[in-house]
């Protein structure tokens, strides 16, 4: 876990069985999902959230569509992820702000502790050539 639980007053506006289908398969081919339950909810400033059970990759937008939600209606929309929400939100995102945070799923691999590794590892020495 990277920081405290977010803790707020939400009201449950519906409550999805989580499963849906990707009609073009955007990454590694993937089009099945299951996210077990998953509740969309709304704080009182107007925050909408949706709430999953499994961690399921911002990799499809039918992530959202699939629980009644119309990504056009939102002026913005926060995905976690380094690349996997480009390809999902291109066709509704006209714009998208690369927010590099720390964590397990930071952009900047120096971040990271390797302590067992390779030598000669792209892209930490650029000289590496993959073979």
């Amino acid at each position: 876990m990277h920081g405290a639980p977010l803790q707020v007053e939400c009201q449950v506006i519906s409550v999805h069985e989580g499963r849906f289908a990707e009609e073009q398969p955007r990454h590694g081919g993937k089009t099945e999902y299951d996210m077990s339950p998953t509740a969309i909810v709304q704080t009182k400033t107007g925050l909408t959230l949706q709430i999953t059970t499994h961690r399921t990759a911002p990799w499809s937008l039918r992530q959202l569509t699939h629980c009644d939600l119309a990504p056009t209606d939102f002026r913005i929309i926060v995905a976690k992820g380094v690349n996997a929400p480009l390809a999902a939100y291109a066709d509704v995102c006209p714009h998208f702000f690369r927010v590099d945070t720390p964590g397990v799923t930071t952009a900047n691999l120096s971040r990271l502790d390797y302590a067992k590794r390779r030598n000669e590892m792209y892209p930490f020495e650029l000289h590496a050539v993959w073979r």
